[in-house]
């Protein structure tokens, strides 16, 4: 970052990190409605519309970050560029989060040394804190993968367990939000929920009865369950 006499003041935000530590965003939805997606390079004519105000000044980024809108798609083609080859047979990514499988210790080292070396060609720097290697079980994009197989992930699934009972459309419709991510978890998923999807519709009128606590607990009971999606083998189907 650099000082700053930009025309533009997008204002800043402290949020807590799950770490506990803190972390200052800049909130750009003012120059996101604005702007023509992926039309913005990451270039000096461009920095002054990255601006933020604090109260002990105005700065502007001289690097791209995170919240404005062409951010994830330009960071996305970066990390697929960087990878090449290797994206899909030896890693894969969204975003900053680098998922490198292996079914050994010693071919998991092997793919560690090929994408740090790409890496480093890149001139990308990790952050050794948020860094995980050669674990058995981890926590990747809201699921927990292992060798077992893809189970929901125990943060996401902590707060569907603990979503209080709905007093509205709103409360119904973030219920559904949260279930719905791990619906391919839950056997007809579709038929338990239906109570509650049709009172979304414009035409429903509020009823929360029977009926509907019932299926809003029924979702939670099957995502407490030890519910895990594992790959297909002809083999041991044949056994």
């Amino acid at each position: 970052m650099c000082d700053s006499t930009s025309a533009y003041a997008s204002p800043i935000l402290i949020v807590k990190k799950k770490t506990g530590d803190e972390r200052m965003c800049v909130d750009y939805r003012g120059l996101n409605k604005v702007t023509i997606k992926f039309q913005v390079p990451v270039a000096d004519e461009h920095k002054h519309k990255t601006a933020f105000v604090t109260p002990d000044g105005t700065y502007e980024f001289t690097k791209m970050p995170f919240g404005l809108v062409n951010g994830p798609a330009i960071f996305q083609r970066l990390i697929n560029s960087v990878l090449g080859s290797l994206r899909f047979t030896v890693a894969m990514a969204y975003m900053d989060d680098v998922l490198i499988p292996s079914s050994s210790v010693e071919e998991g080292l092997a793919n560690l040394e090929q994408i740090l070396a790409v890496f480093r060609r890149a001139n990308l720097k990790l952050n050794l804190k948020k860094c995980y290697f050669l674990y058995e079980n981890i926590d990747y994009l809201g699921f927990q993968i292992s060798a077992k197989g893809i189970r929901p992930g125990e943060r996401k699934a902590k707060c569907v367990l603990q979503f209080p009972v709905p007093i509205n459309v709103r409360g119904v419709r973030q219920f559904l939000g949260l279930t719905g991510f791990f619906r391919r978890f839950i056997k007809d998923y579709a038929k338990i929920s239906k109570p509650l999807t049709k009172l979304l519709s414009k035409s429903s009128e509020w009823i929360w009865g029977n009926e509907q606590e019932a299926a809003f607990e029924k979702l939670k009971q099957e995502l407490a369950g030890d519910n895990v999606l594992i790959l297909y083998s002809h083999e041991d189907l044949m056994a």
